[in-house]
């Protein structure tokens, strides 16, 4: 039922007239208003057409910034506070919930680079549970912290691989597992890495379990691979092609 009135709300601002039931009296000041629509213009700085109580916006209404910056839904005490929708000429769209003018709770954020966000707000920063879909075809479901992927988290890449562990300042950063999956065949894995990343990077003994079933361990500060806890070093093979256990190796791992 909310959302009907909401909506009808929405609706009739569009045609300047809101859900209260008179128009405000111009010729007494805003702080005078109460229970009526009214349009405010502040020069050079916003125009609000909406709802009044106790000579504040409160209520549903619409209010546009010079710039072309709009919100337009619910009003607590001078603020957009409640459900609502931002939008602004930089390509953002916010919707969801508000608080003292910004967003807060739960709700979606689309950019003009294809991003979409959608999970938890704390004033305007995606924080806490949530999902952001990227535009160049990726996605992170996980915790965030002032805006950045932060704590436990799932990125799929949008080549299908995919790194399930712990995230700091949207890094790969803490205990994980990697997944690299056939190229032709999305559904069937083909190396596994089990190890712990610092800033995006391998660092310390890694696990690496591959279809065959061998398994292997990697030390990426020595560049050395374990086979059976027995030292394995030069032109490696076994990973599908040959190639040097240098620095360049490692640059393969980490741009999965």
């Amino acid at each position: 039922m909310k959302t009907k009135l909401f909506t009808i709300c929405l609706l009739s601002l569009t045609i300047l007239a809101g859900c209260s039931s008179s128009s405000c009296d111009d010729s007494k000041t805003t702080s005078q208003w109460h229970n009526c629509n009214g349009t405010e213009v502040k020069k050079g700085n916003n125009t609000y057409i909406g709802e009044w109580r106790h000579g504040e916006r409160s209520g549903q209404g619409e209010l546009e910034f010079i710039q072309g910056d709009k919100y337009v839904g619910e009003f607590k005490k001078g603020e957009p506070n409640g459900q609502g929708i931002a939008t602004s000429l930089n390509g953002f769209k916010r919707e969801g919930e508000f608080k003292d003018g910004k967003q807060h709770g739960h709700g979606t954020l689309e950019k003009a680079n294809g991003n979409i966000y959608t999970g938890e707000f704390s004033y305007n920063f995606k924080h806490g549970q949530g999902t952001e879909v990227y535009g160049n075809g990726s996605k992170y479901t996980g915790e965030w912290k002032a805006g950045h992927r932060s704590g436990h988290g799932t990125l799929i890449y949008k080549s299908g691989n995919k790194y399930v562990g712990e995230f700091s300042d949207s890094m790969l950063h803490g205990p994980g597992i990697k997944t690299r999956y056939d190229e032709k065949d999305k559904d069937q894995w083909k190396v596994i890495i089990k190890g712990t990343w610092i800033e995006n990077s391998l660092e310390g003994f890694v696990t690496m379990i591959f279809k065959s079933t061998d398994q292997y361990v990697l030390d990426p500060r020595l560049c050395t691979f374990f086979q059976n806890n027995k030292e394995v070093q030069g032109r490696q093979a076994y990973i599908g092609f040959e190639e040097n256990c240098d620095q360049n190796t490692l640059k393969k791992y980490n741009a999965w």
